[in-house]
């Protein structure tokens, strides 16, 4: 029989990473870990220029990269990722290049948010944006 502190996991046994909470758990990524922070992964000096409130007291900001895993990890990882990562790279550069971007009149960001829903395949609500191209 083992021991609680052994760490040791049979051999065949199947490990689920269950990336949702593992990027909401604040002793992975905080503070605000429900919250779209995109200036988190900014460095240090733009993330206080952007987001002064919330990076100000660095002894409550965590952010442990080893625990980002939006691909997953291990030998069943995503076999896409390098080209999604191109590919994303890619259509932002465009549409930030070609298109002034807005919300639709009366859209309520938190109400998206909230509406937000993970059953291992995330499934999110109406996001409704007008883009216009630019001149």
């Amino acid at each position: 029989m083992t021991k609680p502190s052994d760490s040791n996991v049979p051999e065949g046994t199947t490990i689920f990473i269950p990336s949702y909470g593992l990027h909401r758990d604040p002793s992975y990524f905080a503070p605000l870990t429900d919250t779209f922070v995109p200036e988190r992964w900014l460095p240090l000096d733009k993330q206080l220029e952007l987001e002064p409130g919330i990076f100000k007291d660095q002894s409550k900001v965590v952010q442990n990269l080893d625990a980002f895993i939006p691909f997953s990890t291990g030998p069943a990882n995503c076999v896409g990722k390098n080209l999604a990562w191109m590919e994303m790279r890619m259509v932002v550069c465009l549409t930030m290049q070609k298109y002034d971007i807005r919300f639709e009149d009366g859209f309520q960001p938190k109400q998206w948010e909230d509406d937000m829903r993970d059953f291992f395949v995330t499934m999110k609500g109406e996001l409704p944006v007008i883009l216009t191209p630019r001149k």
